[in-house]
């Protein structure tokens, strides 16, 4: 985590500093003419902010500090702003501090990352993953006490297609399902959901109410409780509403009590929106789905199906977030952006291939509810592909963030010789 964390500083200080590069001089050839710098260079910069990749995969193609340097150099005398040279300098720091720490090159880096790789996804690293999970357990345990809340589990399953009608738009419909849900009289009420769309971070922030265009209305996300799924007298309340965005409560005041609290009950609801743009036609190419601990949880399970014409063309990333960390959707809310509100934690991800039989899901009924998910939207489950995140006993007042960005060199075709660690 410590190397990740690096990386991703690293490449949120060089993508401000290319960033802020004239249009013309952000591809490998622009940039060398620009900047009068090696070709060489210019590509493995290019390469290492490549949204394909994170910050544990950059190391191998960014160049080395001193090729790093002499890129930063050569961008401060073309007049980039002194506050991103400074922090891209003060991440150079922290990476030579890194490489002197482990007593090795760049290269000895990367060798290290690939052997941490492989043993994470061993027998091996079985031990580390257990007591990953303990801890989490034990800020579960706490926070249950404290709040006077818990949940046996927190599922979703997102369907997300393109509009046939507009090609930059998305359709997606989010159907989540709270299971044992439970509190106490003195507790807050449980938030069941928390509906944003695509322009709630307008609202985040004076002043950004007229990046909305002109042509697309303010939207408010409808919701409606799945019957067959919630227990009864169970219902959700809306206690807000603003443009893109929908709070909802769960309401256990008619449900019986197991005695120690209100509840446990089951509560599931759809919602969707046919307003999000789509990152193959945006200008950062990323989209993300994320599902948010206000509460102590035991269990997590994401389950988002892309359309395949969709899936093809982004590259998905997953991790926990600090729930005060800027939203996903907004231009500095990216992966590398926020590396410094991303907790320690490893979530894995499957991909579930079109036409693969999906593995089965541990929780009771989960099974179903996908498949009466795509059964209510109409659509064919051997359209799209899956991708899939189970955690015991998620991070409490985190979000589990899944990225879905479109992978953007900006060099086109071009392929230049391995420039090694210079």
């Amino acid at each position: 985590m410590r190397i990740r964390r690096v990386g991703d500083r690293l490449r949120a200080a060089f993508r401000g500093v290319v960033e802020s590069f004239p249009p013309n001089a952000r591809n490998i050839s622009g940039m060398a003419r620009w900047l009068n710098v090696h070709k060489a260079t210019c590509q493995r910069i290019v390469e290492g902010l490549d949204a394909g990749r994170d910050g544990l995969s950059c190391f191998a193609r960014f160049p080395g500090t001193e090729g790093m340097r002499l890129h930063l150099a050569a961008a401060r005398d073309h007049g980039v702003q002194i506050d991103s040279v400074e922090a891209a300098s003060a991440a150079i720091d922290e990476y030579e501090a890194l490489l002197s720490a482990y007593g090795h090159t760049q290269r000895g880096l990367v060798r290290i990352i690939e052997s941490l790789r492989v043993e994470s996804a061993g027998p091996q690293g079985q031990p580390d993953r257990e007591l990953a999970e303990d801890q989490r357990k034990a800020l579960y345990d706490g926070a249950r006490r404290v709040t006077g809340e818990e949940i046996r589990a927190k599922t979703l399953v997102a369907i997300i297609r393109p509009r046939a009608d507009q090609p930059a738009r998305l359709d997606a419909s989010f159907y989540t399902r709270l299971i044992g849900a439970k509190r106490h009289a003195f507790s807050r009420p449980i938030v069941s959901s928390i509906l944003a769309g695509w322009w709630a971070h307008l609202h985040a922030s004076e002043g950004l109410d007229a990046n909305r265009p002109a042509n697309v209305p303010p939207e408010y996300p409808p919701f409606s409780l799945i019957r067959e799924f919630s227990t009864a007298g169970a219902k959700p309340v809306k206690i807000g509403q603003a443009d893109s965005k929908t709070l909802v409560v769960v309401d256990l005041d008619n449900v019986p009590s197991d005695g120690d609290g209100l509840g446990p009950a089951d509560i599931a609801v759809v919602f969707r929106s046919v307003a999000v743009p789509s990152p193959l036609w945006t200008s950062n190419g990323r989209m993300n789905v994320a599902v948010r601990f206000n509460y102590p949880c035991r269990t997590m399970l994401m389950d988002v199906f892309l359309h395949h014409t969709l899936a093809a063309a982004v590259a998905p990333n997953i991790a926990s977030y600090s729930v005060t960390a800027t939203p996903g959707d907004m231009p500095d809310g990216g992966p590398d952006h926020c590396w410094h509100e991303r907790f320690p934690d490893a979530p894995e991800l499957v991909t579930l291939q079109r036409g693969e039989p999906r593995p089965r899901a541990h929780l009771p009924r989960h099974d179903e509810f996908i498949e009466h998910a795509f059964a209510h939207e109409g659509v064919n489950p051997t359209d799209y592909v899956g991708f899939r995140c189970e955690v015991a006993y998620p991070i409490w007042q985190s979000e589990y963030r899944l990225y879905f960005e479109v992978p953007r060199p900006d060099s086109g075709a071009e392929t230049l010789p391995d420039s090694g660690d210079k």
